[in-house]
């Protein structure tokens, strides 16, 4: 199959898609993926991409078209243009370089923003190419539930541009079922949907390759490791007065990763005299997280309390589960579902900083037992709903269905 992939993000950026892009190209298909120049989470184009260009335009045989964008850097407006340099930019390369290449089938992987759908439908109008779409974020939602406006004017607007987009593809797949029904509201024509949860990267079910130079653990204490950005989304304040209230406790939170919060973080650990609770290990490599993860004694994952994250598997709850670590996650809906369905640790509910403290107290009493007890059957339940493999086999039957005859 001649798959043309379209994404704002790709590599180094987003490791589920990263993943898929490889494997497919093993497989034997064809692949091109057109995205933009790599600046998340950073908010700058990268450094090494400026330096050379070339390095980035290939990715373990599969054809990577950057297009230019305004980077993110901060602050709301900056992230719009964002977004629309990206829309504009890849609409000008599908007509000026794509238009007259035939693909069997365009697949969207559409985060934030849903925009990143329209280059794709333009290549549908211009070729009559299917077009398939994978849901990891469900819009306007998104747009209040991470505080970006509550205005019912923009949000109505959004609302309709949705539907225009849901409209014009073959497929739409989300990555949890929750989706589905809210996807229905949008879905005027009823575009066939279906379900294709993210997996995680090989590199967290494999033994660790790097080291971890700066994160020793401290004799007698229970880490629990916090892994991905750091933003609105992911509930700091609830972490950090859950920090608060195991105070005096051989626990500690270890923070690996980035995001707009960062700052804010630093200095509210300073503030309330956390220094020894929350441990800032800021941004690595993707390889070296198997280190990280080895190392901790759990692993925590947090949802802001919006109705649109009762629906949403955060993607760190797959490479958690592979990992085969208990986990601790604060969050309502779908993601707690899974946690208590596998029996690998602790869910409680969104906002609750008492009980994430309670939660991290009570896990660190636990005997080694167990802890890898829980860890084991994470593992199990990953295998059994989240195994790679067993999901692209599943994605690839769906492209294959929609090429045109």
């Amino acid at each position: 199959v001649k798959i043309l992939i379209v994404s704002q993000y790709f590599w180094p950026e987003f490791l589920c898609l990263n993943e898929l892009v490889k494997d497919l190209v093993k497989d034997g298909h064809e692949v091109a993926v057109l995205t933009g120049e790599p600046n998340y989470p950073s908010g700058e184009i990268l450094e090494s991409y400026q330096n050379n260009p070339s390095e980035y335009s290939s990715y373990f045989g599969a054809e990577i078209i950057r297009t230019k964008l305004r980077p993110r850097k901060s602050g709301g407006l900056n992230l719009v243009l964002n977004y629309l340099s990206f829309v504009f930019s890849s609409c000008l390369t599908v007509k000026r370089r794509l238009s007259k290449r035939k693909f069997d089938a365009v697949f969207v992987f559409q985060s934030s923003p849903v925009t990143v759908t329209l280059p794709a439908l333009l290549y549908k109008r211009i070729t009559g190419t299917p077009v398939i779409l994978w849901v990891q974020d469900l819009w306007p939602d998104t747009l209040s539930a991470v505080g970006f406006t509550d205005s019912k004017l923009i949000l109505g607007a959004v609302g309709k541009l949705v539907s225009f987009i849901y409209k014009r593809c073959d497929l739409i797949l989300c990555q949890s079922t929750h989706f589905i029904k809210n996807i229905a509201i949008y879905n005027h024509t009823n575009t066939p949907t279906g379900y294709l949860p993210n997996w995680a990267d090989d590199v967290f079910s494999q033994p660790p390759t790097c080291s971890t130079p700066t994160y020793e653990k401290v004799e007698g204490y229970f880490d629990i490791l916090f892994a991905g950005n750091i933003g609105d989304a992911q509930d700091f304040p609830s972490i950090l007065d859950a920090a608060e209230k195991i105070k005096g406790r051989k626990i500690r939170i270890v923070v690996v990763g980035v995001g707009s919060l960062y700052e804010w973080v630093e200095q509210q650990i300073s503030e309330r005299g956390l220094e020894g609770v929350v441990v800032l290990l800021g941004r690595h490599a993707i390889e070296c997280m198997p280190s990280f993860y080895s190392k901790a004694d759990a692993l925590l994952a947090a949802l802001a309390k919006k109705e649109i994250f009762t629906m949403t598997i955060p993607s760190k709850i797959q490479t958690y589960l592979a990992a085969g670590k208990p986990v601790i996650v604060m969050l309502d809906g779908v993601g707690a579902e899974v946690i208590n369905e596998a029996q690998c640790g602790i869910a409680c509910g969104s906002g609750d900083a008492a009980a994430l403290a309670a939660s991290m107290i009570s896990l660190s009493e636990l005997d080694k037992g167990k802890l890898l007890e829980m860890g084991a059957s994470g593992k199990r339940y990953y295998h059994e709903n989240f195994e790679k493999n067993m999901l692209r086999e599943k994605l690839v039957g769906m492209l294959q269905n929609k090429v045109t005859p």
